[in-house]
Parts: structure tokens; sequence; C-alpha cells
């Protein structure tokens, strides 16, 4: 992406952050991470939930994940895999379909930057689906969202 163009959406998001953090008040930073249950198979399919705590709303500014292969032992560079994410506070998906994790999600090197900051509400969850397209090992996978809780008035 060019740099003019991501920086447009960087400040349109800071833009939009600084009115959410001025409606709240305290917002400090944090950072929810969903991992897969266990190493998910070749092909196979997993489901889980994040639970958003009770005692503030969430922002999300930014993502990343990271895929990890028990039986190499290190971290899979290329990962395969395909996820959806509905937000249960609002019966809302993020993506019209599952979506390539390396798509949507930051490299662990540089975070993926949400073109409009993502407010989850308190005291919900996020249900996590997906697929494992690899055609060998199976992995598991760790998405990380990234940005503040914003605590009510």
């Amino acid at each position: 992406m060019p740099d003019m163009a991501l920086a447009a959406i960087q400040n349109k998001a800071d833009q939009m952050t600084q009115h959410l953090v001025n409606q709240a008040v305290k917002a400090t930073f944090f950072s929810y991470t969903f991992k897969t249950a266990s190493a998910v198979a070749s092909g196979g399919t997993f489901s889980g939930s994040l639970q958003i705590s009770a005692d503030a709303d969430f922002l999300v500014l930014y993502q990343n994940f990271t895929v990890y292969d028990p039986t190499a032992g290190d971290l899979d560079l290329n990962p395969t895999f395909t996820v959806q994410i509905q937000d249960t506070g609002s019966s809302t998906n993020f993506f019209n379909q599952e979506t390539p994790v390396d798509g949507v999600f930051g490299d662990g090197i540089r975070p993926f930057l949400l073109p409009l900051p993502r407010l989850i509400a308190r005291n919900s969850s996020l249900t996590i689906t997906g697929t494992n397209l690899a055609s060998t090992n199976a992995e598991t996978l760790y998405l990380e969202f990234i940005g503040m809780k914003l605590y009510p008035q």
C-alpha cells in the first residue's frame, strides 16, 4: 500500500480512536490472544471463543497472528489458515467468508492496522472458526487483537 494511503488510514483511525477515548473515563493498552485448543490437523477445522472482560469495552486497532508447528518445533512462516470471526455482542462477522489470516492479520513483525478501529462490547465474545489448509503438519494458531480497554464513565 502506498505510504500516503497508509498515512490517511492511520490518520482516520487516530481520529476515531481519540473520539472513542474521549467518551471513556480511562483507556489502557490491552491485548487479547486466541489460541486453538490443540494443533489443527492438515485440512482440519477448529472453533473456539475469546471472552471480552466485563469491566470495559475493547477497541481493536491492530491484529497479529503466529502459527506454530509442533512437529518441526518452529514457527511456520508461510501459514495457510483461513478464519472467520463473529462478534457475539453485535452478531456481526468480521468477513463475508473465511479469509486467509495473512490478509487480515499482521505477521508479528508488522501488525495489521485495521482501516477503522473495531469496537467490541464488554462481556461479549468473539467466536473464531477456521481451517488449516496446510498439506502436511498439524499446527497451532495464535490470533492477537491489539488495542485498548475503554472503561465506562
